[in-house]
């Protein structure tokens, strides 16, 4: 978790993370088995400016249930302790009160809330509890990180909503853009020439449908006819008939291109090849290489006005843009290791195999020593001596 971050993809970050709460949430509910309380309700509550968020574990014969969780907004000027007491009395009925309530802390609503709750269920007494160490105080704290995650994916869902929604508005769609597919082509002077896609739904990445693909029919520098080619075989898909047998995924809502004009035609020209229905445009970059516009078919610019979606496109450019450029290094590398390794007179694909596992490149092998190169075994050092003299 803490290597994803420091490479900045918080992503992957944030699903280990969720990973981590989940498995300690499994070890804490095998705790239970053991717990001695029979009849108790347990509230978190997490407060950040105008949301918050509440999750309640029922436990009920020393089983714990399951958890429930509310998100509340607009709640910037209300203290915890009011929050606590509202949820109370919408939360719980005549039928549902348990015998004990477990919080963080006190609040000053608290016998309000436990007179209140004696009188819609009949009850003589509930005891609220407060606990300041042993298994209930991580009780407590695990239905505060539930809590806590709960606001920050319901809180991302609705952003990446209004970013869509942005989007569909200022390009003038029919629906939400739900599915974004982006297309790039990567060579160099027209060799080991690749395609990436990528896609995102409900703007954030799907990388289970990222494809990476090479050119099979253009030979020379020709993004246009790549292009082409690589949209032929993806969009064969969205037709009707091939309904749920892609190996691409589901159609896409909105197709947005890295380039400009030429590459958002090529789309078009395609789609209605095939004639189906998706809107194409072109993500255009500035002399600085940042997304400065988005561009249709017919040439007509779409300004960019909010930081936010301005993050998101540039995000999604850059995205298909590297997945493009990693995929051709290492079409490249391969292309290279292989013909550097297979030349050499004595190394066929045990004694490849073995030297790539100890090296991990060619360009390590290169750098090694008779003596590193003898490690490995089947080589000799009249090898090693050939190996080194062969890739000098």
């Amino acid at each position: 978790m803490q290597k994803a971050s420091d490479e900045l993809n918080f992503e992957k970050a944030a699903e280990l993370r969720d990973k981590k709460y989940s498995l300690e949430n499994l070890m804490q509910r095998q705790k239970m088995d053991s717990f001695s309380e029979n009849n108790i309700d347990v509230i978190g509550l997490v407060k950040y400016l105008d949301k918050a968020s509440i999750e309640i574990f029922n436990i009920r014969n020393s089983k714990m249930l399951g958890g429930e969780n509310f998100i509340l907004r607009d709640v910037e000027d209300i203290s915890e302790g009011e929050l606590l007491f509202d949820f109370i009395k919408q939360y719980y009925n005549e039928s549902n009160v348990p015998n004990k309530i477990m919080f963080r802390y006190e609040f000053e609503e608290m016998e309000l809330a436990k007179e209140w709750l004696m009188k819609i269920s009949g009850k003589k007494n509930i005891e609220f509890k407060v606990p300041i160490r042993g298994e209930k105080v991580k009780l407590i704290e695990m239905a505060e990180r539930n809590a806590k995650i709960s606001m920050q994916n319901k809180t991302d869902s609705i952003e990446n909503e209004s970013l869509l929604v942005e989007l569909m508005k200022l390009l003038n769609l029919k629906e939400l853009p739900k599915r974004i597919e982006s297309f790039d082509i990567s060579n160099i002077s027209g060799t080991d020439i690749v395609a990436g896609m990528v896609v995102f739904e409900n703007a954030k990445p799907k990388r289970s449908d990222y494809r990476r693909l090479k050119i099979k029919t253009v030979e020379g520098q020709n993004d246009v006819a790549c292009m082409r080619e690589v949209l032929m075989r993806r969009l064969k898909y969205c037709k009707e008939d091939f309904n749920g047998k892609s190996p691409y995924g589901s159609p896409p809502n909105l197709i947005l291109m890295d380039g400009g004009i030429s590459q958002v035609r090529v789309a078009k020209n395609v789609i209605l090849e095939y004639n189906i229905d998706i809107p194409v445009y072109g993500m255009v970059k500035d002399g600085k290489h940042r997304t400065r516009t988005i561009v249709d078919c017919d040439g007509k610019e779409y300004t960019i006005k909010s930081n936010e979606l301005f993050n998101f496109v540039t995000f999604l450019q850059d995205e298909v843009h590297n997945t493009a450029i990693e995929y051709h290094r290492k079409v490249r590398e391969n292309r290279v290791r292989q013909s550097e390794l297979d030349n050499i007179d004595g190394i066929g694909e045990v004694k490849k195999k073995a030297l790539l596992q100890k090296f991990k490149s060619v360009k390590k092998i290169k750098e090694a020593s008779i003596e590193e190169l003898c490690e490995v075994p089947g080589i000799n050092e009249s090898l090693a001596k050939k190996i080194l003299l062969e890739l000098e």
